[in-house]
């Protein structure tokens, strides 16, 4: 009998983790300098080093990125929104920072005044793509030999670790550090590889033609902020081809946003479910409610995805 583990951001905070987004905005606030909440230029705009690099201040980048995350509608408890917000980013905003161009006889002159577009834009994207960078700046912060305390007992007792399959959302390295698993497939990277680390939106719109073109650099920096999902399938294919043992699936901490679901539907396409189990955790809150809500929900969308086989529930107390 073979076990596979979906592991999501709820297993790290399970063990008091601050991974939440809420965490993330509040290391930016702690560790860079500027005001959040003010109404300040989003137009930043680079210096040009003596080798012709273009370099833009750190502390402002991030205030543009705190800034547009937070004007759209996010909540900040719960993992998946905060990578939502990054397919929802109002960009428009900064036309407020742009000087439109007059001649003499008062008339808009398109060709400056487009200009001034194409370098507001310009440098919005450059700054938005330093995203990626303060995002692995916070998750390499996480301490969790120092933070974590225990280890889940039931957990620990559930597991195979020389048997068992474990695929996990999470940056960190809890179940390598607490529980010895040495073969996990970080599907988004770990933040102790370089450059393996994966975040984004599932947002597939695409901005309009503007008036000045702008809708050139917003559509980039839409697809450059979008997870690459099937690219992600296609670098772990042999993954998602040796799940053929699988028996039963427990799914930890994982909320099953739509960017994610495709991973959901490449395991049931891999393999025969109508004898597999799948188990969902209980999960009890510091008020005592259960996310039975949350449960019939995720349920939902597992058979959306092509699961045909029973489900149960566990709790890890």
């Amino acid at each position: 009998m073979q076990k596979l583990f979906i592991i999501g951001n709820g297993f790290d905070l399970m063990h008091r983790l601050p991974t939440k987004y809420v965490h993330f905005q509040n290391f930016l606030r702690e560790n860079f300098e500027y005001t959040p909440d003010t109404v300040e230029s989003l137009w930043v705009e680079g210096q040009q080093l003596p080798d012709g690099d273009i370099v833009y201040n750190e502390d402002d980048v991030v205030r543009v990125i705190d800034s547009l995350i937070s004007q759209t509608d996010y909540k900040d408890s719960d993992w998946n929104d905060m990578e939502r917000s990054l397919g929802l980013l109002d960009y428009s905003l900064i036309n407020d920072d742009i000087t439109d161009v007059y001649d003499k006889e008062g008339t808009l002159h398109p060709f400056h005044t487009g200009n001034n577009y194409e370098d507001a834009y310009s440098d919005l994207k450059e700054v938005l793509k330093m995203f990626p960078h303060f995002f692995k700046l916070w998750v390499s912060s996480i301490d969790i030999e120092n933070s974590v305390t225990f280890k889940n007992h039931f957990f620990q007792e559930l597991i195979d670790v020389k048997n068992d399959l474990f695929l996990t959302f999470n940056y960190t390295e809890t179940l390598e550090i607490l529980y010895n698993v040495e073969i996990i497939t970080h599907i988004h990277g770990v933040r102790s590889k370089e450059n393996s680390i994966i975040v984004g939106h599932g947002n597939d719109d695409t901005v309009d033609e503007g008036t000045y073109h702008e809708d050139f650099y917003t559509n980039e920096i839409h697809h450059f902020l979008r997870k690459p999902t099937q690219k992600v399938i296609d670098e772990n294919h042999l993954f998602f081809s040796n799940l053929r043992n699988i028996t039963q699936i427990y799914s930890i901490g994982f909320s099953f946003s739509e960017v994610d679901l495709i991973y959901i539907q490449n395991i049931c396409s891999n393999i025969d479910t109508q004898d597999i189990t799948w188990y969902l955790n209980i999960h009890i809150d510091d008020q005592g409610n259960d996310n039975r809500k949350e449960r019939a929900t995720y349920k939902e969308h597992i058979i959306d995805c092509g699961f045909k086989g029973d489900f149960d529930t566990f709790e890890l107390a």
